[in-house]
């Protein structure tokens, strides 16, 4: 059965003309609906010094006063549930609930969002709440490791510092700044993507929330400052990061499932590593692959064996039926992506924030399988002919 059969089969999704900005599907209850707010800056746009604003921006429109309740209040008490997220190229606010609710909850939000309430007392909550999200982030090392990592990748960059900020930006963080960051991102564009009465569509609300488009580009000097929590090991991490449009995706994606079945050889006999990941992150009209180990001892030899499997997987082709395999497991998890409405709508989100294409969710799948093992051979030979970002934490 192939992809499109899958999704008729099964009544979860209907494609109509995608000039017209529509792609249907049957969502799985037919009552509640799901409506989001993508704005197009995120953490990038932090000023250096104040790396976190992005994100204490979206706690603040959680919060705002919507009457006489919060907004994450007001939502709950319709029946709606509201999440929210930073990205360093986005912002979004993803509601879920009964179809009218739905749409009170969205008028406030947008109003929130133009105009959050920015009082000292609630600045100073959401910080506490960001520093607890930061705490639990640094009990993860990986996610030091390659927020570390990040800081050599993107040097001298919005990308150099991870949207929860660092200790010491977080509590610098002011009313003040917040007003600033939005007027730096008036004109920002801004879409609502919605999947309401078995449709799914994408509006530009750009005009709603600004006037003139971002065209300067905010550079932060990153300060690779020493965190309160470290990994308490040592560890290693490698990076890399390419130029990459939405129909590339799956190629990363097939490589990176190469590359985990030569690492998870190649580190069997490594007994000294604890556990290590390796992570694809899409950014706007880029990809960054990462490769983090935790070890129990310094292991200076570990980044240069990841780079010998490399090496070898670009000079070697990967067998069809590796190919064949990989592809129909990334299409079962894309598929059980589909099967959620929220999901559908994150995807198009990303596919629009990230790739300038909303219908990216649509052609993913024809991507992926059109995917050669040749092709997967020559996306190895990038990684081998670009010399990586490496970071190495001694042994403490």
């Amino acid at each position: 059965m192939n992809d499109l059969a899958f999704l008729l089969t099964t009544g979860l999704l209907i494609l109509s003309p995608l000039h017209n900005n529509i792609i249907t599907y049957r969502p799985q209850t037919k009552d509640r609906v799901v409506e989001s707010l993508w704005i197009g800056v995120g953490s990038s746009l932090d000023p250096c010094g104040k790396e976190g604003l992005a994100h204490l921006y979206e706690h603040l429109v959680s919060w705002s006063l919507s009457g006489a309740q919060p907004l994450q209040v007001f939502a709950e008490s319709q029946g709606v549930e509201l999440s929210a997220e930073t990205g360093k190229d986005f912002i979004t606010f993803l509601l879920f609930g009964p179809q009218e609710q739905v749409k009170s909850v969205f008028q406030r939000l947008l109003k929130a969002a133009s105009n959050p309430t920015l009082t000292a007392e609630l600045v100073e909550r959401e910080k506490e709440l960001m520093r607890q999200e930061l705490m639990a982030n640094e009990e993860d090392a990986h996610w030091v490791l390659r927020s570390l990592l990040d800081t050599i990748l993107f040097r001298q960059t919005g990308y150099a510092h991870p949207p929860t900020g660092w200790w010491e930006s977080i509590q610098s963080l002011a009313p003040e700044d917040v007003r600033k960051f939005i007027e730096r991102a008036k004109g920002a564009k801004v879409f609502r993507i919605r999947g309401a009465q078995n449709t799914l569509f994408y509006d530009d609300l750009t005009e709603s929330l600004g006037t003139e488009l971002v065209t300067t580009v905010h550079y932060c000097e990153p300060h690779l400052r020493r965190r309160k929590k470290t990994i308490g090991e040592s560890g290693a991490s490698l990076g890399w990061v390419f130029p990459c449009e939405g129909r590339d995706w799956a190629k990363w994606e097939l490589l990176a499932l190469a590359l985990r079945e030569r690492l998870t050889q190649f580190l069997s006999t490594k007994r000294e590593v604890r556990n290590w990941t390796l992570s694809l992150r899409p950014l706007r009209r880029q990809v960054v692959l990462s490769f983090t180990a935790t070890t129990r001892s310094g292991l200076v030899d570990l980044p240069n064996g990841v780079l010998r499997v490399i090496r070898d997987l670009s000079d070697q082709s990967v067998p069809s039926s590796f190919v064949q395999q990989g592809i129909r497991t990334l299409l079962v998890d894309h598929r059980l992506k589909m099967v959620n409405p929220i999901e559908q709508v994150r995807l198009t989100g990303y596919g629009w924030a990230l790739f300038d294409d909303p219908e990216w969710m649509v052609s993913y799948t024809e991507s992926l399988k059109s995917v050669s093992p040749i092709e997967i051979q020559e996306f190895a030979r990038r990684l081998r002919e670009r010399p990586p970002a490496i970071f190495v934490q001694p042994q403490r």
